[in-house]
């Protein structure tokens, strides 16, 4: 997700020693870009942790995310017991396997689109009409018969 191999002749390779090149470009700094979203990051559990990272003082994961997003150069971000720490640049020896979970920062575009809360809402409001006049319909339908056949009530 979000990369590609840097050298075509590693693409059917297990083994990404070239390196790898983003599949789409983050939108820090853009100034086209004031209409779509941030980028995000791609939780990657259980991760050994890359070379070369750069201590943050924050006060909670939020600001450990926070400070990665403000800064374009930044790659990726973990926050645990030892505080937030944050990569700029490239991840070098990212690999898996000691339980570490690594947020690498990726474009919006990368992400599934989030489904609307709109569409929901608009849904339920009309069903909900909709019941409500189905069930009136059913009233008078039921009141004009027993009328009909003699069944009025005094």
């Amino acid at each position: 997700m979000g990369f590609n191999p840097k050298s075509l002749s590693n693409r059917n390779l297990s083994d990404y020693t070239g390196g790898c090149v983003r599949r789409t470009e983050l939108l820090c700094g853009n100034s086209t870009a004031a209409n779509q979203e941030k980028d995000r990051f791609w939780e990657i559990p259980n991760t050994r942790l890359p070379e070369n990272p750069q201590s943050v003082a924050v006060g909670s994961a939020a600001e450990c995310e926070s400070s990665c997003l403000n800064n374009c150069s930044c790659t990726a971000y973990v926050y645990d017991t030892n505080g937030c720490s944050i990569w700029i640049g490239e991840l070098i020896n990212l690999e898996d396997g000691s339980g570490n979970t690594l947020y690498l920062r990726l474009a919006a575009s990368e992400f599934p689109k989030r489904k609307s809360k709109k569409g929901i809402i608009i849904g339920a409001v009309v069903g909900s009409v909709a019941a409500v006049v189905l069930l009136g319909l059913v009233f008078v339908v039921i009141w004009k018969w027993q009328r009909s056949n003699g069944f009025a009530v005094c």
